[in-house]
């Protein structure tokens, strides 16, 4: 039995007692590991897979539920009997180095080796477990000293906010009773601030009535500008106790300081005036030859001065006479022109300084003009109005030496001085105008103020020409309504008698500079047309001396010639006239005046109410441009001159064709009338020299002797008749271009005419062969055939007379 266990390997338990003890081999310490060493190297020699394990697993588990067999516990109880053979079941030596001679040895060591392993992990995991505790009783005293400090930590954050609240408390506290302070402080200096304005005016009233008697000095000027800020404040808050009467006291003084200034600027000029004057006069008195007094002629008139001293006197000396007084016032006055009551004051300055200025220069320029007023009058005006402009540039000079900042529009501030200037030497040239009856003197004239003075010498002189333009546009619009009315004059159409083109476009050429573009446009559209109208009556003339074609060919000229020269009037020809039509009221008045209607009757029957419900006169608005009535008669003349050409060349063809015609048209009115049938329908298809009555050979306006008349008359025309009035067309019109296109037309038409004569007669009398095979037959045909014969003849010689279309291009190409 004991040899069976043998081959039978160990027991399960002891197995399984190998599996555990392989996971624990790592943790044996001394003796036991050695042992436990070879153990595992016998477990990894035979060492099991997973599946082994699992039966061997299933069988330990189906072993321990069934009983062991007869024999197996017999052999048991065998084995207990015998304990003294158990005593050859235990190993020899340590578990170190023991030897084991069966299988009951090793379990018996193995079963030693896991105890012991046992033993050993069990001390080693009391020892840890008691180092656990031993950390985990000095944590629980770090936590309850943390727990403490903690506590306190609390204790002291709740006193920190305590402090801190009331520390906000007070910090707030402070700050309101500081901002208290400054709101007070600062009410209190806004109130003082305000009342400074209100609190100054006895002191300012006061400093005033003392520095009234120098308003010469600076304090003056800085007492003024402390008033206007007093004002100014108390302006901007009517909302203030008393501000009201504040306001009219200052303003009573303010008015009382500007009529200082004023009263000082006048005086200062004044002054100036008078030194100037009394230089002037010493100068006149050092110029006369004996250096006695002024005649008796020339007291009016300005005195004589040497060339230059004018100059120096009226403008040097006057100007270091005020400058010194009137600049830094002036000045400062301009500083404060956005103030009304300064802008007000500074105008009276301009005025006052205009007066005397004036007063200074006035006579030397009524002398001036005056010399010239004995020239021409182109002369004069250019003259004079030179003369103007350099005075007026050296016043505008002189005005901005003193009105610095209001020189960019010192042409408004000097017309008090200018206009009165300019107005001596338009009071001079207006009566000279008024009685001018030349067209040219006046277009000069014109030229001069609106190029020379207005466009070249106005801008040059700066704002002293602005200054003068209102009073010379005067002036030119005088003479533009002297030349109006003389060009009207003469463009009247009846001083209009033949030929008027060249007056009228004289006329116009110096109108077109010397006037406005609408006016120049009314004014041409009138000319062209009376001008078109005189040359359509002239024609008349020429017609009935000369006859038609020199009538046609005079307008063509004269129409050409007039759209050449309107060409380059950039305006516009045309104008809108206004007519009343009355046609739709006449059914009524001629009821009215037949009787049928009463105007008495007092009811809705009544003629006159019936005619005013129809509706009163209707407006018409009709445009008449002159220049496109020009280019319709010209295209009308052109196309009768073009017509009567050609009838002068081949009237004969022309009217030979349009009796064909007639005949044909007859003809063909007839057989519709008769109600012809298919039959005549079909015929209609074919020539309609089929419809005729007879051949058109037998018609007594297309016999032979006929057909040569009128092919000999044509060739007659194109050979004597036709070129004398081409002549005459070169005679009247110059330009080649010109008779290219007239006679263009004329030679397509008598192209076109032989043409249709040449293919009547092919169709009507036969071609060349038929009418030598006509001549053939003649002694064998009868009386009747005889004649068609001699008509053959005639037509073919008729036929070999007319000019063939290469023959008569040569022939009208000579011609033109």
């Amino acid at each position: 039995m004991s040899h069976t266990n043998e081959s039978q390997g160990p027991p399960i338990s002891a197995v399984t007692s190998q599996r555990r003890g392989t996971g624990t081999h790592h943790a044996l310490a001394g003796a036991a590991s050695r042992s436990y060493t070879a153990a595992s190297a016998w477990e990894h020699t035979a060492a099991l897979n997973e599946a082994q394990l699992r039966v061997v697993d299933q069988l330990g588990q189906y072993c321990s539920q069934r009983p062991y067999p007869t024999h197996v516990v017999e052999d048991q109880r065998y084995t207990a009997e015998s304990s003294d053979s158990q005593a050859k079941d235990a190993f020899v030596g340590t578990l170190e180095d023991a030897v084991l001679h069966n299988t009951n040895q090793f379990h018996k060591w193995h079963s030693e080796l896991e105890a012991a392993c046992a033993s050993e992990t069990e001390e080693k995991y009391k020892r840890y477990a008691d180092l656990l505790n031993s950390h985990l009783r000095s944590t629980e005293a770090i936590l309850g000293k943390v727990d403490a400090t903690m506590e306190s930590f609390d204790l002291l954050q709740v006193q920190h906010r305590d402090v801190a609240a009331k520390s906000r408390q007070l910090h707030g506290s402070c700050e309101a009773l500081v901002g208290e302070k400054d709101a007070l402080v600062h009410f209190a200096d806004a109130l003082r601030a305000k009342l400074r304005f209100f609190d100054e005016f006895e002191s300012v009233a006061a400093q005033f009535h003392a520095a009234q008697a120098s308003t010469d000095s600076d304090h003056f000027l800085a007492l003024l500008q402390k008033l206007d800020d007093c004002m100014q404040y108390v302006a901007a808050n009517p909302q203030y106790a008393d501000a009201g009467q504040y306001a009219v006291k200052f303003k009573t003084l303010q008015g009382r300081a500007l009529n200082a200034l004023r009263s000082k600027v006048a005086a200062l000029l004044k002054n100036a005036v008078v030194q100037v004057q009394g230089g002037i006069q010493e100068a006149a008195a050092q110029s006369r030859p004996n250096g006695g007094a002024a005649s008796a002629s020339r007291k009016q008139q300005a005195p004589v001065l040497a060339e230059g001293a004018d100059v120096s006197l009226l403008y040097v000396r006057f100007r270091a006479a005020a400058e010194p007084g009137l600049k830094g016032l002036f000045k400062d006055l301009e500083s404060r022109s956005q103030r009304q009551e300064y802008t007000r004051l500074l105008s009276e300055c301009h005025q006052l300084y205009c007066a005397a200025r004036l007063q200074l220069i006035a006579p030397f320029v009524q002398q001036r003009v005056s010399e010239v007023g004995g020239l021409a009058l182109t002369t004069a005006t250019r003259n004079g109005c030179e003369h103007l402009m350099r005075v007026c540039q050296q016043e505008a000079v002189l005005f901005e030496a003193f009105f610095p900042a209001t020189s960019p529009d010192s042409s408004q501030a000097l017309a008090p001085l200018m206009e009165p200037l300019a107005t001596m030497l338009y009071d001079a040239l207006r009566p000279h105008i008024v009685q001018l009856h030349h067209l040219d003197e006046l277009c000069e004239l014109v030229d001069i103020l609106k190029h020379e003075v207005l466009g070249e010498q106005a801008g040059r002189r700066g704002s002293g020409g602005d200054a003068l333009k209102p009073i010379l546009e005067r002036t030119l619009a005088d003479i533009q309504g002297r030349l109006i009315f003389r060009c009207q004059a003469n463009a009247d159409p009846t001083a209009l008698l033949y030929p008027p083109l060249r007056a009228t476009l004289t006329c116009l050429s110096k109108l077109y500079r010397a006037v406005d573009a609408r006016i120049f446009g009314g004014m041409a559209q009138d000319a062209v047309s009376a001008c078109t109208n005189s040359v359509q009556q002239a024609s008349w003339q020429v017609a009935r001396k000369s006859g038609p074609l020199d009538a046609q060919l005079f307008i063509i000229k004269h129409l050409l010639f007039l759209r050449e020269q309107i060409v380059p009037f950039e305006v516009d020809f045309a104008v809108t006239d206004i007519d009343l039509d009355f046609t739709h009221m006449r059914d009524h008045m001629r009821r009215i005046l037949a009787g049928e209607s009463s105007v008495f009757t007092l009811s809705s029957s009544n003629a006159v109410v019936k005619m005013l419900g129809a509706g009163g006169p209707r407006v018409l608005q009709y445009q008449v441009d002159s220049k496109k009535e020009v280019e319709k008669q010209l295209k009308a003349v052109c196309e009768a001159f073009i017509m009567a050409l050609t009838k002068v060349a081949v009237e004969p063809l022309l009217s030979f064709i349009t009796k064909v015609t007639a005949v044909r048209v007859a003809a063909n009115a007839a057989a519709a009338a008769a109600g012809l049938g298919q039959a005549t329908r079909a015929a209609a298809a074919q020539p309609q020299s089929v419809l005729l009555s007879k051949p058109l050979r037998e018609q007594a306006f297309a016999s032979s002797a006929k057909l040569l008349e009128m092919v000999q008359r044509v060739n007659t025309s194109l050979t004597t008749t036709l070129p004398t009035a081409v002549a005459k067309m070169r005679l009247y019109l110059d330009s080649p271009s010109t008779h290219a296109i007239l006679f263009k037309p004329v030679k397509a038409n008598i192209a076109e005419a032989h043409g249709q004569i040449a293919a009547l007669l092919s169709a009507e009398y036969g071609s060349g062969d038929e009418i030598h095979s006509a001549e053939s037959n003649g002694n064998s045909s009868g009386q009747e055939g005889d004649g068609s014969s001699s008509q053959a003849a005639t037509a073919s010689d008729a036929l070999a007379l007319l000019k063939k279309p290469a023959e008569l291009a040569v022939l009208l190409d000579s011609m033109c």
